[in-house]
């Protein structure tokens, strides 16, 4: 990409017309406004890029997208139109791909796009981001979208839909989310039945074929759970005392760590004096994955309350929970 070893040569870059070097290129403090300007120079070049390569099946990973989602972004509100296009009539990998763009970009002209594949996508990975981005702009007013994704084939798109139905903090939704939590409670105690675990299959795809009964047992309970507590979540984020005084309870459990850190976790999302202590308590929990959840789940309040927990808990921790902690004190 024109990166001598000294770093990023940003006029051979800009010259070749490489939108993607551009961006790689902006990560360095001290050539990102000359590499900003760069690519801001190519006009439409940097936005055939775009499209280009939100299209293109051979290139792919977590920072060819990343890149892409960046200069999306960097570009604004040109991209949206051409992007909405791809989101319409593109392949499921460029869909997803523009997804994660236009949900960075809070430009209602996408919303039409965005909503389609919210509620007719076939692949359940571009169904989440369309969720997450319809609500990101447009915030409860395609609540009905959300709503009918609690229906989806999917557990983790269903999953989805109550926890934004939650972040999004309309009490209307309590009473649906009450008797989805009446249709699943009890679940961390039941196990599945082996026809139920079948459905998980077409939720993973052709993956999913390859494991045994027992495995599919165990996943299909994995979701149910999941979607259980983060009902629960949901439901004390939207004031129901009870599903709080269930979670509270659960995050004190001595018995079963899966479920703790299912509980600390929701505790993070509903926030509130009530769940520092249990939440204090499990940063002593012998067992690491509870550790970890009450951490992030305090770092997730942006309490001063939750922070000064953290300050304390640092000193006493381990070396991986001191870093973790270390890090979510210095975002502040």
């Amino acid at each position: 990409m024109g990166f001598p070893w000294f770093g990023p040569n940003v006029e051979k870059l800009r010259q070749r017309g490489d939108a993607f070097g551009l961006v790689i290129a902006m990560r360095k403090p001290d050539v990102l406004a000359e590499a900003a300007a760069a690519l801001d120079s190519l006009g439409e070049g940097a936005l055939q890029a775009v499209v280009a390569g939100m299209t293109d099946p051979e290139r792919r990973g977590e920072p060819y997208d990343e890149a892409l989602t960046r200069i999306a972004e960097h570009l604004g509100p040109p991209v949206v139109e051409p992007l909405s296009k791809v989101l319409a009539e593109g392949p499921e990998q460029a869909k997803l791909r523009a997804l994660k763009a236009l949900g960075r970009l809070p430009d209602r002209r996408a919303l039409t796009a965005i909503r389609t594949a919210a509620l007719g996508s076939s692949d359940w990975t571009v169904k989440r981001e369309a969720l997450a981005a319809l609500v990101a702009i447009s915030g409860n007013e395609h609540i009905d979208a959300v709503l009918s994704a609690l229906s989806d084939a999917s557990g983790l798109v269903r999953q989805d839909a109550v926890k934004l139905l939650g972040d999004l903090g309309d009490p209307s939704a309590l009473p649906v989310l009450k008797d989805l939590r009446t249709r699943v409670g009890g679940l961390d105690l039941t196990a599945v039945s082996a026809e139920e675990a079948e459905k998980v299959v077409g939720v993973f795809g052709p993956e999913a074929t390859l494991l045994n009964p027992q495995a599919r047992l165990v996943l299909s309970n994995g979701l149910r759970l999941g979607l259980y507590y983060v009902t629960l979540g949901s439901m004390a984020m939207l004031g129901d005392s009870e599903a709080l005084e269930v979670l509270l309870a659960a995050a004190r459990r001595q018995d079963s760590p899966g479920l703790v850190e299912r509980a600390v976790t929701q505790l993070g999302r509903v926030g509130g004096t009530s769940v520092l202590a249990p939440l204090a308590e499990a940063l002593r929990n012998p067992q690491q994955g509870v550790r970890r959840s009450a951490i992030d789940a305090l770092g997730l309040m942006k309490d001063a309350g939750a922070r000064r927990i953290l300050e304390l808990a640092v000193e006493s921790a381990d070396w991986e929970d001191k870093a973790r902690i270390q890090n979510i004190l210095l975002k502040g």
